[in-house]
């Protein structure tokens, strides 16, 4: 369905945005969409700022964002409520374009778990539950980079935050109804702000390897050593990590590690490092076949890892160990008391269950409790810890 009568003003100038900053100041709250483009880059790129104030909608240039300071102080303004629908990307887009760190965020869609609706609920779904109107889906994958922009792209963008402002009012309405949602919402939607501290975290990407935990401590260090590499040359060389090294060619190589020329497998567990005085014995030693690993790929970076595996300390610190399904089989009948003692503390609260502590993040915390090794989930609000923290140590502990 088309979108009658929406009316909307492309910001040409650094004046004309300083000026609306001012304005926007003592607005109380402002609604933001970004569009940006990601399919062959490591780092999204800003292509287009949407802004609603008081009814208004504004299409900006990320350029003339960056280049307007009053502008870009609106987000850390702590006064003034941002909001966003399912913000994560929008925090990630805007700290990598613009070094913007959101305070005082609202997430559109966090707030409408909370309230019933389904949880990760969609922008378009939610208008249509909370206002009536159907937005056209026609601009969804279209490409934001170009200029001019079509009529409909433009469209399209200024909904984005039109309705988003709608959605906003009738939450907040809703929630006063219910006023000990407030911090609930308020603290999940600052944990997905706080996230972008955790964008260069590279010393945990090996946790995300699946079947990691079927390593052993040096195959472990390798598999370490091979993610902390690919993140680093994926940011050097601004492509997606795939496209350096594919997740399953990482996980061949830290199992198999080098071989002896002639195809022997070697493992080196007991040289603790491989320097310049031993260039004659990384001579004789070559990465293993992985099938599936593309050519192009081998060429260009065969020698860099060779080089990096050769030089591993394998007396290092023992790593975290990714947890194995076996582990969490042991704790099955502990788990099922902890989703049991949620869901009443839920029916309590009146809150979905899986809205209140998911089960990925029963776990993450299950394993900090643990495994002092593991860091407390980001996603572990006051509010969990106060309502859900209890619960799950009683039965843990």
């Amino acid at each position: 369905m088309s979108i009658p009568n929406l009316e909307y003003k492309w910001i040409t100038t650094t004046d004309e945005l300083k000026a609306l900053s001012t304005q926007w100041e003592t607005g109380g709250f402002l609604c933001v969409d970004t569009e940006f483009h990601r399919e062959k880059t490591f780092y999204p790129q800003l292509a287009l700022l949407q802004v609603n104030s008081d009814g208004q909608n504004f299409l900006i240039e990320p350029d003339i964002a960056k280049q307007t300071p009053k502008f870009l102080a609106l987000f850390s303004n702590a006064s003034i409520t941002k909001v966003f629908h399912s913000a994560s990307e929008d925090c990630e887009v805007l700290y990598r374009a613009l070094g913007i760190k959101i305070s005082s965020l609202f997430d559109t869609q966090i707030a409408a778990a909370y309230l019933g609706s389904r949880n990760g609920i969609g922008y378009a779904a939610l208008v249509t539950e909370l206002t009536g109107t159907e937005l056209a889906k026609g601009e969804t994958r279209s490409d934001w980079m170009i200029r001019p922009l079509s009529n409909q792209q433009e469209v399209y963008a200024a909904a984005d935050v039109h309705y988003l402002r709608d959605i906003f009012i009738a939450q907040q309405k809703l929630i006063q109804q219910q006023p000990h949602l407030i911090a609930w919402i308020d603290e999940d939607s600052d944990a997905t702000a706080q996230r972008v501290d955790d964008l260069d975290n590279i010393e945990d990407a090996y946790l995300d390897i699946k079947n990691g935990w079927k390593l052993n401590k040096q195959q472990l260090i390798r598999l370490n050593a091979l993610c902390q590499w690919r993140e680093k040359i994926a940011r050097q060389s601004d492509r997606p990590k795939p496209f350096v090294l594919r997740n399953e060619v990482i996980f061949e190589l830290a199992e198999k590690g080098l071989v002896e020329k002639g195809g022997v497998e070697k493992e080196r567990a007991d040289n603790s490092r491989v320097g310049d005085s031993s260039k004659e014995s990384v001579s004789k030693l070559s990465l293993p076949f992985i099938k599936g690993w593309h050519p192009a790929s081998l060429r260009r970076h065969g020698t860099a890892l060779l080089e990096l595996l050769a030089q591993l300390d394998y007396e290092q610190d023992e790593l975290t160990q990714p947890l194995s399904p076996e582990f969490w089989q042991k704790l099955t009948a502990k788990m099922q008391n902890i989703k049991a003692a949620i869901e009443q503390v839920a029916n309590q609260l009146n809150i979905p269950s899986d809205v209140i502590c998911s089960r990925k993040l029963q776990r993450q915390y299950v394993a900090y409790l643990l495994n002092d090794k593991n860091q407390k989930p980001r996603g572990w609000t006051k509010s969990r810890e106060q309502h859900i923290g209890p619960v799950i140590k009683s039965v843990i502990e």
